[in-house]
């Protein structure tokens, strides 16, 4: 692609018509392989043609739970040797999904997500600090190829720990950090607890959890640098979304990936605007397929044109997960809503840095609640505010606990040994 000042690629301006056309006709393309070249679809797509857009809604949705039970190569489409690279979810959920590639794939990856990069500021002569884990793990490969795509350089630091990042923020001095985005509140936490001053920088990148806008404006005042929000998941790709200058929803590729959003109960699809589960069609796949794929995301899509001028329809910043919430003690607990509070607690930790056990003993729920805070907050207030807020006793308390890791690149803040105690 020849980038012009603005956006990397044309297709980022489509009329809204051109780019439903086109989509509608990639849909159609991708059943037709469903029907004749996948294992996993077999039986399930029945049609190979849908004639608008809103019949999409008819097509069968795919879980997460269905790729787990599926094998790999039950969902590959081309022969093995066909294969170029392998990467893989982050895997703190269950086990990783493991996503094959073939080279048609990585060079479509590359052009599609250097738009993303792009939009974020990144140009040819930058200098990129990659502090994300690499192997296999989608955000860190696949990205930098995007990255250097556009011509930009990269420190692949990876998922070191933050004395070590800022040893390299010194000596290199990067123009954009790149992180999951809990990972920028432990780094001003770190550099402040020993006196470092961080350079300002062209732009934070942040990924892999949601970031509330509490957590934003306190990174971008921190480190005197505008934070760019971006979206990704490894069933279809990483940097699949990302923000544009103005900062006002994520400007999803789709004409890689179609989205949809649905009511999660009822699953029938929702308008623009309303906020439900987000969909996505992988449409420029080559190794595997994937149709209307749950995400068990919470946002809402806006294809009003944004002020940028990318007629790219934009997610809402993503508001939590329906599988956020678990039960414990008779009782639903939403996880998104106690990490807010617990950002109320210490708004400089911003609840980033804690994990709550639930064990079970005698059929009772026991909850154990870790986290960093400072020294004034003891154990009885947060038990007493936890209390107040969700009607809901947190048996054990730690507000000193050391034990958490510093940097671990996509926190798992529940830890459910009932699952574990129940096949014992």
């Amino acid at each position: 692609m020849t980038p012009s000042r603005t956006y990397w690629d044309q297709a980022e301006i489509l009329p809204l018509s051109k780019l439903q056309k086109n989509q509608l006709s990639a849909i159609n393309a991708v059943l037709a392989r469903a029907r004749k070249q996948s294992t996993f679809y077999k039986g399930k797509i029945r049609s190979t043609r849908i004639d608008s857009l809103s019949q999409i809604s008819n097509l069968p949705l795919t879980r997460k739970d269905d790729l787990r039970k599926a094998s790999l190569w039950d969902t590959v489409v081309v022969k093995r040797e066909d294969i170029a690279e392998y990467h893989a979810s982050s895997g703190t959920t269950e086990r990783p999904y493991i996503m094959a590639m073939t080279k048609r794939d990585i060079k479509v990856s590359n052009d599609t997500l250097a738009r993303t990069w792009y939009m974020h500021g990144v140009r040819k002569g930058h200098l990129i600090q990659m502090m994300v884990s690499y192997g296999l793990f989608t955000a860190g490969l696949l990205n930098q190829y995007a990255i250097q795509r556009i011509g930009a350089n990269i420190v692949p630091a990876g998922a070191v720990n933050s004395e070590q990042q800022i040893s390299l923020m010194k000596k290199l001095v990067p123009d954009f950090l790149v992180a999951v985005s809990s990972h920028f509140l432990r780094l001003i936490s770190f550099a402040e607890s020993h006196d470092y001053k961080l350079p300002k920088f062209r732009g934070l990148i942040g990924g892999g959890v949601p970031v509330s806008s509490q957590d934003r404006t306190w990174i971008q005042t921190k480190l005197r640098s505008p934070f760019f929000n971006q979206y990704g998941l490894a069933e279809i790709n990483t940097g699949l979304a990302g923000e544009c200058e103005y900062h006002d929803g994520l400007h999803i590729q789709s004409d890689y990936a179609y989205p949809e959003i649905i009511d999660p109960q009822s699953e029938e699809p929702l308008t623009e605007g309303e906020e439900g589960v987000l969909v996505l069609t992988a449409l420029k796949r080559d190794g595997q397929l994937l149709i209307r794929y749950v995400t068990n995301d919470i946002t809402s899509l806006n294809f009003s044109p944004c002020r940028c001028g990318r007629t790219l329809p934009r997610l809402s910043p993503i508001k939590g997960r329906v599988d956020d919430t678990i039960f414990v003690k008779g009782m639903k607990l939403d996880t998104a809503y106690l990490a807010s509070l617990l950002g109320e607690l210490s708004p400089r930790n911003s609840g980033t840095n804690w994990r709550l056990t639930i064990s079970r003993t005698h059929g009772r729920d026991h909850l154990k609640l870790a986290i960093n805070l400072p020294a004034e907050l003891d154990a009885e207030y947060v038990k007493q505010f936890l209390q107040e807020k969700l009607s809901l006793t947190i048996d054990e308390v730690d507000v000193q606990n050391k034990t958490l890791p510093e940097d671990e690149h996509k926190p798992k803040h529940i830890l459910d040994l009932r699952k574990l105690e129940a096949l014992c």
